[in-house]
């Protein structure tokens, strides 16, 4: 079976360069607690923890990345992370002669028949962004290099800061399509509501978050 998941753009290279074959994605909602033997327990629901919960799959499923791309006709397409254009050209070359003023779509509009990343799961798991270990860094596909600034950093620094890039900021929770709260899973241990937009803002750190590990890739 096709799982999907929408690759953030620091992921796409390291994907396509072999470096990142584990992915951490929050669960929502949070558990209020986790035993040893994978049990997730909710303040009015218990649910094993078991592979086919996971909203991105079980082993054996084909995880199916979908990216950022920009689309002039159909089955013309550049992809942001790396430049890359479907009828094999560069960005450079899809400007010149589709479009100037690139139009970036989000990547949950990319069509399953033009992702070019195909993993399959081997394992999935559940536990704290820190508790990951330094293992697990590296199959997310960080490495120990300087920054911008050229100063040095460890893969746990880039994980930080990527895990706060896409989890940190308040996020709207809405029901029936009015927003009730806004909701945020910074990797920091750090538990309290806050106010924004007029709305209450709960911030709920150092989350629990499916793991999930995979191998082969097409293209």
């Amino acid at each position: 079976m096709n799982k999907f998941i929408n690759l953030h753009p620091h992921e796409v290279p390291s994907v396509l360069s072999g470096r990142q074959t584990q992915f951490c994605r929050v669960v929502k909602p949070q558990p209020e607690w986790v035993n040893p033997k994978g049990v997730m327990f909710w303040k009015t629901l218990v649910a094993m923890i078991s592979t086919h919960k996971c909203p991105l799959g079980q082993p054996g499923d084909v995880l199916v990345g979908r990216e950022t791309f920009d689309d002039q006709f159909c089955w013309t397409i550049l992809y942001k992370a790396d430049g890359e254009a479907i009828f094999g050209g560069t960005e450079k070359q899809y400007r010149e002669q589709f479009r100037k003023d690139i139009r970036w779509r989000s990547s949950t509009h990319l069509p399953k028949e033009l992702c070019r990343i195909h993993r399959t799961i081997t394992r999935v798991r559940v536990m704290r962004v820190q508790d990951l270990t330094f293992d697990d860094l590296i199959l997310h596909g960080f490495i120990d290099t300087p920054d911008v600034n050229g100063i040095f950093h460890s893969i746990h620094y880039f994980h930080h800061v990527a895990f706060n890039e896409y989890n940190a900021l308040p996020r709207p929770v809405q029901k029936n399509g009015k927003i009730i709260h806004y909701e945020s899973y910074p990797w920091e241990d750090i538990t309290e509501t806050r106010e924004y937009r007029g709305k209450p803002w709960k911030v709920i750190g150092c989350p629990w978050c499916w793991v999930v590990d995979t191998e082969g890739m097409t293209k």
